[in-house]
Protein backbone atom coordinates (compact mmCIF):
# COMPACT_ATOMS: atom_id res chain seq x y z
CA UNK A 1 0.00 0.00 0.00
CA UNK A 2 2.48 2.57 1.05
CA UNK A 3 4.54 1.82 -2.49
CA UNK A 4 1.71 2.14 -4.48
CA UNK A 5 0.80 5.80 -2.87
CA UNK A 6 4.23 6.99 -3.82
CA UNK A 7 3.65 5.60 -7.14
CA UNK A 8 0.87 7.37 -7.60
CA UNK A 9 1.74 10.62 -6.00
CA UNK A 10 5.00 10.31 -8.19
CA UNK A 11 2.57 10.38 -11.42
CA UNK A 12 0.64 13.38 -9.36
CA UNK A 13 3.87 15.54 -9.65
CA UNK A 14 4.98 14.52 -13.00
CA UNK A 15 1.57 15.22 -14.74
CA UNK A 16 1.72 18.70 -12.73
CA UNK A 17 5.68 19.94 -12.98
CA UNK A 18 6.46 18.63 -16.69
CA UNK A 19 5.71 21.14 -18.56
CA UNK A 20 7.99 22.77 -16.84
CA UNK A 21 11.25 21.35 -17.77
CA UNK A 22 12.80 20.03 -21.01
CA UNK A 23 11.51 16.74 -22.24
CA UNK A 24 15.05 15.79 -21.43
CA UNK A 25 14.67 16.54 -17.75
CA UNK A 26 11.26 15.16 -17.61
CA UNK A 27 12.12 11.89 -18.95
CA UNK A 28 15.09 11.39 -16.45
CA UNK A 29 12.68 12.43 -13.54
CA UNK A 30 10.77 8.93 -14.56
CA UNK A 31 14.07 7.32 -13.62
CA UNK A 32 14.23 8.38 -10.20
CA UNK A 33 10.58 6.54 -9.34
CA UNK A 34 12.17 3.15 -9.05
CA UNK A 35 14.67 4.79 -7.07
CA UNK A 36 12.60 6.40 -4.32
CA UNK A 37 10.31 2.66 -4.13
CA UNK A 38 13.63 0.90 -3.11
CA UNK A 39 14.06 3.61 -0.63
CA UNK A 40 10.57 3.49 0.92
CA UNK A 41 10.73 -0.20 0.88
CA UNK A 42 14.12 0.05 3.00
CA UNK A 43 12.74 2.69 5.23
CA UNK A 44 9.05 1.47 5.59
CA UNK A 45 9.47 -2.44 5.59
CA UNK A 46 12.61 -2.89 6.13
CA UNK A 47 14.05 -4.54 2.77
CA UNK A 48 17.53 -5.04 2.66
CA UNK A 49 19.41 -2.66 -0.25
CA UNK A 50 22.82 -4.68 -1.66
CA UNK A 51 26.02 -3.37 -3.01
CA UNK A 52 24.56 -3.51 -6.74
CA UNK A 53 21.35 -1.74 -6.05
CA UNK A 54 23.29 1.40 -3.91
CA UNK A 55 25.56 1.42 -7.35
CA UNK A 56 22.30 1.71 -9.73
CA UNK A 57 20.53 4.10 -7.43
CA UNK A 58 23.87 6.50 -7.75
CA UNK A 59 24.08 6.14 -11.36
CA UNK A 60 20.48 7.13 -11.73
CA UNK A 61 20.78 10.23 -8.89
CA UNK A 62 24.22 11.12 -11.01
CA UNK A 63 23.09 11.09 -14.19
CA UNK A 64 19.91 13.08 -13.14
CA UNK A 65 22.72 15.73 -11.46
CA UNK A 66 25.05 15.62 -14.23
CA UNK A 67 21.96 16.81 -16.61
CA UNK A 68 21.21 19.56 -14.25
CA UNK A 69 24.67 21.30 -13.85
CA UNK A 70 25.35 20.70 -17.57
CA UNK A 71 22.27 23.07 -18.73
Amino acid sequence: VIISISSGLFYVFFFLFSHKVDAIMASLSTAFMPVSTVVIAWLALGETINTLEFLGMGLVIGSIVAYTFSN
